[in-house]
């Protein structure tokens, strides 16, 4: 892997990151957050659905859910097991899945990196558009030099097809600097080699 990026070939890849981000940002304002709507979120009495993850229970209400999101809508319309249970028990990180449903309730918007990642998952899956685009945002804005985050953004990149934030890993991993950061571990480093591969 070579230590530096040609200077033509890094002003290329700023200026379509810088280009993306711009695009990202008029599709993120469409965001309209409605902060009066958490007085409607996790509450029993308005709600006919319950979202379970680890030792959380969410009541939220099927109708919100399903104008947000087509996959709940079908699955509301489907007669699943989940539907007939009134509840969908999820093997997630339980801040992304909360953040996911103040989104769908109020428009929350999702500020942190670390959280982002695994909020972007859930978008993608639940098919929450908006959402997924608000997140890429704040994660190819915020992205740092840090090994371990670097090496899940690449990971990320590959498997939702997210080219930009791809393309944003490799150019941190193509400096110098960054290089020098992974010289005390060898395993990290030959793991993002790989993945810088993955990414050209």
């Amino acid at each position: 892997m070579s230590s530096s990026t040609e200077p033509d070939l890094l002003q290329k890849r700023q200026k379509q990151i810088q280009g993306h981000i711009n695009c990202l940002k008029i599709q993120a304002s469409k965001i309209v957050e409605m902060p009066y709507y958490l007085q409607l979120f996790n509450k029993p009495t308005l709600s006919d659905f319950k979202v379970i993850v680890g030792d959380k229970t969410f009541h939220v209400a099927k109708l919100r859910l399903a104008m947000k999101s087509e996959v709940f809508k079908n699955m509301f319309e489907s007669g699943m097991k989940e539907v007939l249970e009134s509840q969908l028990v999820m093997n997630e990180d339980e801040e992304a899945v909360e953040a996911m449903l103040l989104h769908i309730y109020a428009g929350k918007k999702v500020e942190d990196v670390k959280l982002a990642v695994k909020v972007i998952q859930l978008a993608h899956r639940y098919e929450i558009e908006l959402l997924k685009i608000q997140c890429e945002l704040v994660i190819v804005q915020n992205l740092k030099f840090d090994v371990d985050e670097l090496y899940e953004c690449m990971l990320l990149a590959k498997n939702l097809d997210l080219p930009y934030i791809g393309l944003k890993c490799h150019e941190m991993c193509s400096t110098s600097t960054f290089w020098a950061m992974t010289t005390s571990w060898p395993r990290t480093q030959k793991n993002l080699s790989f993945c810088v591969r993955w990414l050209k």
